[in-house]
């Protein structure tokens, strides 16, 4: 996975800076991406997951958007979810490197055997580093490092990530 980042930055970089009369990044985005990552301190297992993302932006730099994510992982022979809807604010401090953070609802599922329990509802945070590499004059790829923390049933849980964003700018 970590090959794959590295290999689309580097053919996304000289595309960057070939798209002319970009389109602002004030008004509506839409987008989803892949993710990867480790849970450190309750499951201690890699996984992957999805997310989601629906906002807008005020200006140039300052977005607020609401993010729905995925990490799904297996351990001792039960699948496990874990889920968050979060508010997100993303800000490009310099350039089109940018940061954000979010906090919102977490839940977890664990399956086994095709039956599957709603374990737990929580509350979540998250933050994140990225560039965003504009493709076209409306389509964004933005690798982002993650991390996320949250609290279910009394237990915490970290998860650290790599995260790959494909945005749309209306």
């Amino acid at each position: 996975m970590k090959r794959l980042m590295v290999l689309l930055v580097l053919v996304s970089a000289p595309l960057s800076l070939s798209a002319q009369e970009l389109v602002s990044r004030k008004g509506f985005l839409i987008g989803l991406g892949p993710l990867a990552g480790y849970e450190t301190s309750g499951l201690e297992r890699f996984g992957g997951g999805l997310e989601l993302r629906i906002g807008g932006a005020f200006n140039e730099e300052t977005l607020l958007y609401y993010e729905s994510s995925s990490f799904f992982t297996q351990r001792d022979g039960n699948e496990i979810t874990q889920f968050d809807m979060q508010a997100k604010f993303q800000y490009f401090a310099w350039g089109n490197n940018y940061l954000d953070v979010g906090a919102g609802t977490s839940g977890g599922e664990t399956c086994q055997n095709d039956v599957c329990s709603l374990s737990s509802v929580g509350f979540g945070f998250s933050g994140g580093a990225g560039h965003e590499f504009r493709l076209t004059q409306r389509f964004a790829l933005s690798p982002e490092v993650t991390l996320n923390y949250r609290r279910l049933d009394g237990v915490n849980y970290f998860t650290g990530g790599i995260l790959l964003h494909c945005g749309w700018y209306f």
